[in-house]
């Protein structure tokens, strides 16, 4: 049960079920991160939307590699160039059903816990409207259980341990970021 405080009373009263909750938990965590998103839901990541992050307007139309990683470091996620192995590996380089039809670039799964800006489920991920939803999901995703880390080692010790099931997935990543020469990439964007 959510609790709500009373301004009138001075006291903490039952504000009801489980819709009021989430929906003051994303507008707690819009205001935590600063950022509100005003989109169109939509079923592609083809189409256009427009995101505001703190007073600046960026328009985002299609995924672009560039504009991932652009947006990336917008939101501030930390470790890009390891994140964006994450996501060529997730997707296919970009080609899987769950990111072309639920805008999910991590493979991720909709939270429960933490906040999170998931529509929905399809397919047993989440379901985002636009993929830099996505984004911003793993940047709440990093800020809630990754806060502490200060070193490339200890992120990737991090995802070995609590991200994937697969045993090489930290060896597969950073095989990718050596083969697209990915930090290189990153920081020329």
């Amino acid at each position: 049960m959510f609790y709500k405080y009373d301004s009138n009373k001075l006291l903490y009263r039952k504000a009801g079920g489980t819709i009021l909750f989430y929906f003051l938990l994303s507008i707690t965590c819009a205001a935590i991160f600063g950022f509100a998103i005003a989109s169109k839901p939509n079923k592609s990541s083809v189409q256009e939307t427009t995101v505001y992050l703190s007073s600046d307007t960026v328009v985002l139309t299609s995924f672009t590699p560039e504009r991932f990683v652009s947006y990336m470091k917008q939101v501030n996620v930390k470790y890009p160039h390891i994140v964006y192995a994450q996501s060529l590996l997730e997707t296919q380089h970009f080609n899987s059903k769950i990111f072309q039809e639920n805008n999910n670039l991590f493979g991720m799964k909709q939270a429960r816990v933490r906040c999170n800006v998931a529509v929905n489920t399809s397919r047993g991920h989440a379901l985002y409207n636009h993929w830099t939803e996505s984004v911003i999901d793993y940047a709440l995703y990093q800020s809630s259980y990754l806060y502490g880390i200060k070193s490339e080692a200890a992120y990737f010790a991090k995802l070995q341990k609590s991200y994937a099931g697969d045993p090489t997935y930290v060896d597969k990543l950073k095989k990718l970021i050596e083969k697209h020469k990915l930090e290189e990439y990153v920081d020329s964007i």
